[in-house]
């Protein structure tokens, strides 16, 4: 059997950067290239005999089936390397939240879980246990994923709650990769060679695909939904994050500039650019209808693992999603600038229950920064050298099965267990952009959008200190993103006067609001 060889020395520079990059910022040279050659080694490995055995339980998504198939043992071998039996609790994307909500309540809550609850919260509460900074900074590999102004803003009192699962495991290359899937053949039709450049530009490019029915079924859609990066962030580039307007720092989602944006939503819905049954699809419907070549336009992800899920068996001519997707980048705004959404380079975290001992957190920090080291991430993406993947050289050889479609198959689809170690410390996008089992169009493909973004978009600094505050009435604010994004559908939906409509769903939300924006602004004052 032949397999597909492609060569990754950028992930070998990569990995070796990382290792110099983690010992320049442990305490000592020697015990830094040991947390980043072996994992983390403070109290021994298992095979230092130093370890004992202990029982650790893991939720996270889709954990419910780790281990199940009879040849998935990778999950047992990562524990014998720290003499740990996992214990995985199935938590699945339907009902995650729910779960750990109950849990928590009923005070079992499993020893390591992913969140994306409010830390300072949970933790001045008692249900997670803290980590202390001092005890973060001997393991390297864990350390890196988080900014030095993130972990400033996430610190109480020396320790933080949780660690956050970051996008990148340099948080120094920290970018979001969610972006525009536009339809080649669309663009073709309207006469462009790239993506409109304008807000006006879209409009012209939407109603011709919509009025000439490019997708030849009677029913073209322009906009899959409402998308962001053209119909929001124009007008209030970071409208998810805290930001300053008329002196004062307010939720991004109070900016008096909404009134813009929900205008040009509302004229999009109107003529029809829209999706009109966009409030009631379900999830994955509109992937599928931009798959048939249905749709426009519509955001997704841009990595190398979503880019691959985009060409389907029924699919004639189509070897990539290079064959048929053009990624945009976002419009301009007044002020001629592209306003790429800022990151804070995660959306969740992993935290753990308060009710671990202080051995069993030390152990779980070393398993993280194992899996964060060169050789667990390779472990974590490629499997077992000589069983899963072979080098010659420089060039990893995946020696894993194909699927039907002659797709070469990731370790995940033979080791489901394995997503242990690509997600509950980062998702790892660095890794994934070199990984053998995509194609080397779809991994040149998604680093060029993320070469144009760092070089032709402005992305806004979130203030970090200013985000991750924590004051008793900002601690308990309720989900404003869920509450925005009700009141723009409606209002891009019916024919209430706009202005009217914003400034009463703002007095409503300043009637729970109104105590967390006095306090942070005091706490500024006070740190001037």
């Amino acid at each position: 059997m032949r397999y597909k060889k492609i060569t990754i020395l950028c992930i070998v520079l990569m990995l070796v950067v990382s290792a110099l990059a983690a010992c320049s910022t442990s305490d000592g040279g020697k015990d830094a290239e040991s947390g980043q050659n072996k994992g983390s080694n403070q109290t021994g490995t298992a095979g230092d005999n130093l370890l004992s055995p202990m029982e650790i339980s893991v939720a996270q998504w889709g954990s419910d089936v780790w281990g199940q198939q009879s040849d998935d043992k990778w999950l047992d071998d990562l524990g014998k390397k720290f003499n740990v039996t996992f214990k995985p609790i199935a938590l699945t994307w339907a009902d995650w939240q729910d779960k750990l909500k109950i849990w928590a309540a009923s005070g079992n809550l499993p020893d390591m879980f992913v969140h994306d609850f409010n830390t300072f919260e949970w933790g001045g509460q008692g249900l997670v246990k803290p980590i202390d900074i001092a005890q973060l900074q001997k393991y390297p590999n864990v350390r890196r994923n988080i900014s030095d102004s993130l972990l400033e803003a996430l610190t109480v009192d020396g320790q933080i709650y949780s660690i956050p699962r970051s996008l990148w495991p340099d948080a120094s290359k920290a970018l979001t990769l969610s972006g525009i899937y536009v339809q080649k053949s669309y663009l073709t039709k309207a006469g462009l060679s790239t993506p409109p450049e304008t807000l006006d530009g879209w409009v012209d490019f939407l109603r011709k695909a919509v009025k000439d029915d490019y997708s030849g079924s009677g029913k073209t859609i322009g906009l899959g939904g409402i998308v962001d990066q053209i119909m929001i962030n124009p007008f209030v580039p970071n409208y998810s994050s805290w930001i300053q307007e008329d002196g004062k720092w307010i939720p991004g989602y109070f900016s008096k500039h909404h009134i813009e944006a929900l205008k040009f939503g509302r004229q999009l819905y109107k003529e029809g650019l829209i999706d009109k049954d966009f409030s009631i699809r379900k999830g994955g419907d509109i992937d599928k209808l931009f798959q048939q070549g249905r749709v426009a336009s519509y955001a997704n992800n841009t990595d190398p693992d979503m880019l691959s899920n985009q060409v389907t068996s029924d699919m004639k001519g189509i070897t990539t999603a290079a064959d048929y997707i053009t990624l945009a980048l976002p419009p301009q705004a007044a002020d001629s600038k592209r306003y790429f959404p800022a990151t804070q380079n995660f959306s969740t975290y992993t935290g753990f229950s308060s009710k671990i001992s202080d051995e069993k957190l030390e152990r779980i920090l070393q398993i993280l920064d194992y899996v964060g080291s060169p050789e667990g991430r390779i472990y974590s993406v490629y499997g077992e050298e000589g069983k899963d993947f072979e080098k010659e050289g420089d060039t990893i050889v995946s020696l894993l099965p194909k699927n039907e479609n002659g797709k070469q198959k990731m370790l995940q689809d033979v080791y489901p267990s394995s997503g242990f170690g690509r997600w509950f410390l980062s998702w790892d996008v660095e890794t994934a952009m070199t990984n053998v089992a995509h194609s080397p169009v779809i991994q040149q493909m998604s680093a060029d959008f993320y070469d144009s973004v760092r070089s032709q978009t402005t992305i806004p600094d979130p203030d970090f200190q200013i985000q991750f505050m924590s004051t008793p009435a900002k601690d308990k604010l309720p989900d404003l993103n869920k509450a925005y994004t009700d009141m723009y559908t409606k209002v891009i939906m019916n024919d209430n006067d706009i202005e009217k409509a914003f400034e009463e769903w703002l007095d409503q939300q300043m009637k729970k609001a109104s105590k967390a924006i006095e306090e942070v602004n005091a706490r500024v004052a006070e740190l001037k």
